[in-house]
């Protein structure tokens, strides 16, 4: 499939703007599509541990390193502000941690904190100072479920706490629905680029996306490019968005 290129006139593009997950496969792949993009001047690397020191130099990068993806003490936000928007990567399948409960801290508590805290102060001040709204754009999963009861045969428990996450953030966009703005992104299987152009080339039944492409689809979502108008954004949305 031939990616679009949507219009870049849409609204005004963020300037700034928080990266997570920076240490991982998605993230990294977010921090350079950011570094890469003109009309993104700062990217705010917030993070637990030091990034790709390619990464961490380019001056567009400030890194701030935060234990504690719970609580967001006034140093921190007020490192912050300026934000426009925030590309959430943290996360991962329920395999990926040690057991259920870390699971459901890191991917469900700490991106709904973080959202909370961000809608409260930086969508606000935001929305107070130049009438826009505070961008939440949400790595999920392909096939996320918001029922939580309902039985599901394959990564069930991932399913079910991304779609519990991508179910709480829009509650947080309702109660503030004038200063923050919530997308989220659902790719399949995330893949190198050669990977990702191998499968689709043997049609695999899995869908899967490359780390670039995602990293661009987040990206121009972040930046209000996908001008589609859609709140959850699949698989095959993602491999049309183009910067």
């Amino acid at each position: 499939m031939v990616p679009t290129k949507f219009s870049k006139h849409t609204e005004p593009a963020p300037m700034k703007i928080i990266v997570t997950g920076a240490t991982g496969f998605v993230g990294q792949a977010v921090v350079k599509e950011c570094i890469e993009t003109p009309s993104i001047t700062s990217i705010l690397v917030l993070t637990r541990r030091p990034i790709n020191e390619t990464l961490s130099t380019n001056t567009k990068v400030t890194t701030i390193l935060h234990d504690d993806f719970e609580h967001y003490p006034d140093e921190i936000i007020e490192r912050l502000k300026g934000a426009e928007g925030c590309i959430w990567t943290i996360g991962g399948k329920v395999e990926d941690f040690p057991n259920l409960e870390t699971a459901k801290k890191v991917s469900v508590d700490f991106t709904i904190g973080a959202a909370e805290v961000f809608a409260r102060s930086l969508g606000v001040a935001l929305n107070t100072g130049r009438a826009r709204k505070f961008k939440f754009v949400f790595c999920s999963g392909r096939g996320a479920l918001w029922d939580e009861t309902k039985s599901l045969w394959m990564f069930g428990e991932t399913r079910r706490l991304k779609g519990q996450v991508e179910k709480r953030l829009f509650e947080i966009e309702k109660r503030y629905e004038k200063e923050f703005e919530v997308t989220v992104l659902r790719p399949g299987g995330v893949l190198n680029a050669q990977q990702a152009k191998w499968q689709n080339l043997v049609g695999m039944m899995v869908e899967v996306v490359s780390v670039e492409q995602l990293g661009r689809a987040l990206v121009a979502t972040c930046l209000g490019r996908t001008n589609e108008g859609k709140k959850i954004l699949e698989n095959e949305d993602i491999l049309r968005i183009n910067l």
